[in-house]
């Protein structure tokens, strides 16, 4: 990808990240937030991009606002970023915790 020069660095500067825009209408739209979920779910069976799953419930949660998750659930902060991180790990019970925190669920299905 080409590098933007100053100019143009300068006239985006004013827009709203496209991260921004999704966080925003998650939190106004819980359906979008479960779509959006939903879909990373599938890609992650495909291609077992933990890091990718990971990255989309972190966008959903810090939508809702990891605050709330952290008083819903009991886990710091720190500790629901460090699991929802490329690098995280999260155990069941933690990642169980945050679901419910966000209004979800996980289930089985056949294959």
């Amino acid at each position: 990808m080409d590098k933007l020069t100053r100019k143009q660095k300068k006239k985006l500067a004013g827009y709203p990240l496209w991260a921004d825009i999704m966080q925003k209408d998650f939190k106004r739209n819980p359906e979008e937030a479960y779509a959006y979920l939903k879909n990373a779910l599938k890609e992650y069976e495909k291609d077992r991009n933990e890091a990718l799953l990971l990255l989309a419930l972190r966008r959903v949660a810090e939508a809702v606002g990891v605050k709330k998750i952290s008083e819903k659930t009991g886990l710091t902060r720190q500790s629901i970023y460090k699991a929802l991180s490329a690098q995280g790990n999260p155990t069941l019970k933690t990642l169980d915790a945050i679901l419910k925190a966000l209004g979800f669920t996980h289930s089985f299905r056949l294959i």
